[in-house]
Formats: C-alpha cells, structure tokens, sequence
C-alpha cells in the first residue's frame, strides 16, 4: 500500500497506539542495524531538544520526518510535556530517550534504561532491551470510549505481532480488562512466543479529553520480569495535565454566493455535495459526511426561502423523513440539559427517530436548519460545543462561491474541494496533511475490516504543510537566504537529492522550490517511482514548507490539482 495514503489510513482508522508502537519500534530497530533508518513524522514548531546539532534538511522536507514534542524538566525532576497534557516522573535508571511519531495525530515519547547497553538494541532480538513507550493519539476524529478504543486497537495489536512471524505463531492474551494504575483505567497485557525469540508487552490506557494516553512496555520475558516494577512506578506517578488553550485553531470556510450563505466546519467533514436539492418545500445547500469509519454521520445545510424556520416547518422536514416519536424544543424554552447550548442562545431543537431507528437530530436558527443524521451509531457524538460553532458561523450572504481551509494558528489557508480530506491533529498542530481526490473506497473498507489489502492502489497525490518558528525550533531558519545556503551546503555534500533548486515566487512572494524523486514500496515486492515538489517560504520569521507528491507516473495527471491548490494557497 502506498506509505503516504497509508499514513492518511492510520489516521483515519485510529489504530496505532497499541498496536503500532512495538510493531514501529521494531521495525525501526531493524532498519538501523541495516543502517537503513526508519522515517518518522515531525512538526517543526513543536522541536525544542534535538540530539543533533544541526538536522538534515532532507529529514525536514521529507514526507516522512519525525514528530517531535516540548519537554521540561519540573524542579522536582518530572518531565512536563504541556502540548501532550503529560507528567512524568522517572526513576535513575529511566531517561526521556526521543520523541516520536510515525503519524501526525499520534505524539510518543520513548524513555530508555540505562542498564542496558547499546549492544543489547538495535541489530539484537526483540526485547533483548527494555522498550518503554508513551503514546498520546488524537481519538476525536473516532469518537470512541475507552473500551472501544481499547478493543479496536487490540486488534491491530494482534494483527501487527501476529505479521512479525509471517502468520507462523499468533500471539497470545494474557490480560484483557479493568485495572487501575495511578490515571490509566485498562491493562492489556500478550505475549509473543517464538521458537526464535519470545517478547512480552503490557499496555496501560486511559482516556481523557478525547485524548487516549497509552504507556507500553516490552521486553523478553527476562527483561520484562526485571523492569516490569519500576516500569508500574513510572505508570502510578504519570499525572494528565491541562493543556494550553489556543483558542480555535482551524476551519473549513464554505461559502455561496448564488444559493446565499457562509459557513464554518470542523476540518475533517468531508464535504459530499455543495448542489441546492429540493426536501419538500425546502433546499439542501450543503451535505458533509464526519471522516469516522466506526462513527460516521451525515450533517445537512438545509434553506429555507420563505422566513425563519417554525415547528411547523421543523415537523415537515421530519415527516418527509418517516420520523416517528418527534420532540420539537424552542428556543428560549427550558429542555433536556444536554440541549441547553442552543436553547439559551436562540436555537430551536428537534429530535426524531428515523426508519433505521437511528436519533436524528434538528437545529434551527433564523432560516438554516442544520440536520444531523448517524450512520454507523444510534446517536450522533459530534460535541454540542462544536454544532455550536457550526450554527454560530452561518451567514446567510457570501460575497464569492468557494471552500477553503483555514488555519489560524499558524497563519495559511488552501482551497478545498468535495470529497478532499484534511488531516490535522491537537498533537501534531503544526503539520497539516491534505489529500485533495480523497481516499479510495477500496482503501477505507479495508481499515473499517481491520484487514490490510494488500492490493497495488493507484497512488493519489499528498499534499503536506508544515510550519516552523524559529524562536522556538532551533532547526528553523530565519529567513530564506539561511535556508537557501543550508540547502545549497547539504546539496554539495550529497545529502539531499534535489532537482531544479533555484529562488522563485509563489502568488507574489519570494519563495525556495525544487523537485525529489525516489523509490517507494508501494505492494509487496514492489517498487515505484514517486516525485514531490518542495517549496519553502518565510513570512515574519515563520517558515512554511509545502510538499506535494505523487506517484511520478501519475504526476502529470494530477499536476493542474497541484497548480490550483498552489494558486490558492495564501500567508494570512
């Protein structure tokens, strides 16, 4: 499967954070005894402590850098990771080893044992070293609980270990349920037993705040017997931590001029269809599908050309619907405190059962109606706070007809399109991966299944933008000059295969771009060409580096997409 969509699947799927975490720390050990060294993902802002004095710029530009996260240490000796809501107290012989992640919504912490030498990791046997690993995912996209999130990632667990004998030796449960641990809730506890190697792996998981923290630990089963108190002690004292609020740090802005409204969404509803439909005697302006396989909802934009939305309309759109046990709340009128939000603040609510005996849900304000409908669940598990939003930003005139990202935080925008997807995350806010054609069919059924297929899809363009400041990533240059020499300097030494480095302008700004081409799996056993365009601007000291790629077969097909999303990108 093509590395990039399968990131974007990850994603999607919500399934590392168990599973993958040994599965990765693995298979990089592997690599590098190869010297071959596994890419991982990172987000430049988010560096603060880098082993090396200076980091390659290939490992910055590539699509496939590491995800590093802000650590301090507390004068009472526990590491403070504010971006992740986490605090770690270590004991003497355990250390904050690096930071990071192979995908962009799921930040991990590695911690190291001092009581064992080099010579006991990479190029030794699985578990021959301690491997003691904190994951924080990003879960709101599911909108899983505990049990859920734990299940599924269980199963992505089994699947990935039972992939490291090639299908010889499954692995086996040893426990699977409630337990308490200091914050964390469950304890999953396998074990992998093989006539060659035998690793054990325990995984102690909470959730908070739509955040699933999970510490995993592996080892043999002599290493796992030696370190598996200290390792419980380093659980007990780990403390969750508010995170900073940054206030909202991005949304989908779509707008029409001729159909007359404006409206903010959540980045990761994909938009189905922006076409006026009639529904009796009212249009359908906008229709959205939420990104969860598990979870997944309709939401509709619903017009109104004859006024302001009464009971008596909201009971049309309901019986056209087959509704049955209807519940029409008004505005202003005390309700169900769940619905408390909308009713206080001039939103009118229905709620209805529909034909799959699934709970609609109705909000009305003014002459929209935002109709919400589960799919894959009973009830819908969008946050009140977030349909706020939603109904809060609707303007019923647009002065232009389009559909753009916006991310204030760091300051950028970029046209968006039906079906497109873009992945951002709490953990990874300063790296941005967008596919503009969507993802396959194929592809998503086969995460939903929890059954990789291995079948050679035709690769669809990625689109990456990642941000970084120098003032708090030392790797960051100040200005375009710097990065130019820097490029030009590793470029000499043959570090970074570059094609067509040269000064250009992107929509009336100065900017660096060039061209890589490289070999990529994309099936098993088998190999294909793919080609990205880079392109580096600095505006206020901030750098923002755009990446785009695709399979190189595939580049000419798709570069009119690259032409218009890099036409539309604008510096806020």
């Amino acid at each position: 499967m093509h590395a990039k969509q399968q990131k974007i699947l990850c994603i999607i799927g919500g399934t590392l954070a168990i599973g993958g975490i040994v599965f990765h720390i693995l298979r990089r050990r592997s690599k590098s005894h190869h010297n071959d060294p596994e890419p991982v993902e990172f987000s430049p802002k988010e560096l603060k402590e880098v082993p090396l004095p200076s980091t390659p710029v290939q490992d910055i530009v590539s699509a496939d850098a590491p995800v590093n996260v802000e650590t301090e240490q507390t004068t009472d000796g526990k590491h403070v990771f504010e971006n992740i809501g986490a605090s770690i107290l270590l004991p003497s012989h355990w250390k904050i080893a690096e930071d990071i992640s192979p995908i962009p919504n799921v930040a991990m912490v590695s911690i190291s044992n001092t009581n064992y030498s080099p010579k006991d990791g990479p190029g030794q046997m699985p578990g021959s070293s301690p491997v003691l690993v904190l994951s924080v995912e990003d879960n709101s996209l599911e909108g899983l609980d505990l049990e859920e999130f734990k299940e599924k990632s269980k199963q992505t667990a089994m699947q990935q270990m039972y992939m490291m004998t090639n299908g010889m030796v499954p692995p086996r449960i040893l426990f699977d349920g409630p337990q308490s641990n200091g914050d964390f809730e469950m304890v999953l506890e396998y074990a992998l037993e093989t006539t060659m190697f035998q690793i054990r792996v325990i995984n102690f998981i909470t959730m908070h705040d739509d955040l699933a923290y999970v510490f995993q630990f592996m080892g043999n089963a002599e290493v796992f017997a030696a370190e598996i108190d200290s390792v419980r002690e380093i659980v007990r004292d780990f403390r969750i931590v508010p995170i900073p609020s940054t206030g909202s740090a991005s949304q989908a802005r779509v707008s029409d001029a001729e159909l007359g409204y404006s409206v903010d969404l959540p980045v990761n509803w994909i938009i189905e269809s922006r076409k006026s439909e009639s529904i009796g005697d009212f249009s359908r302006v906008l229709s959205c599908t939420t990104a969860s396989p598990v979870k997944t909802e309709r939401v509709e934009l619903i017009k109104s050309s004859t006024g302001a939305f009464d009971e008596a309309a909201l009971r049309s759109i309901a019986s056209l619907d087959k509704a049955t046990g209807i519940t029409v709340l008004t505005a202003g009128k005390k309700g169900a405190k769940k619905y408390s939000l909308f009713l206080e603040n001039g939103i009118s609510v229905m709620e209805y059962k529909n034909v799959s005996a699934h709970h609609v849900l109705v909000l009305t304000t003014r002459e929209f109606a935002v109709r919400i409908t589960p799919l894959r669940a009973q009830k819908t598990i969008i946050k009140p706070e977030i349909l706020y939003g939603v109904i809060r930003s609707l303007q019923s005139d647009a002065a232009e007809t389009s559909a753009v990202y916006i991310n204030n935080r760091n300051g950028f925008s970029f046209p968006i399109k039906e079906s497109s997807r873009v992945v951002e995350s709490r953990v990874g806010d300063n790296t941005v991966t967008f596919a503009p054609e969507g993802i396959r069919a194929e592809l998503l059924e086969s995460i939903n299944s929890m059954k990789p297929n291995e079948q050679s899809f035709e690769p669809m363009p990625i689109f990456t933008v990642r941000c970084g400041d120098p003032s708090t990533d030392k790797d960051c240059e100040k200005t375009l000059e710097g990065w130019m020499a820097r490029l030009r300097t590793e470029q000499s030494r043959g570090d970074v295969k570059m094609i067509d480095l040269r000064y250009d302008e992107l929509n009336g700004s100065r900017c660096i771009s060039f061209s890589q081409k490289e070999m990529q799996e994309t099936a098993p056993g088998k190999k294909d060409e793919h080609q990205a365009k880079i392109t580096v601007l600095v505006e206020g000291g901030v750098t923002f580096m755009l990446r785009w790629e695709t399979a190189t077969e595939a580049w000419r097909k798709f570069e009119p997409s690259l032409n218009r999303l890099l036409d539309g990108f604008s510096i806020l």
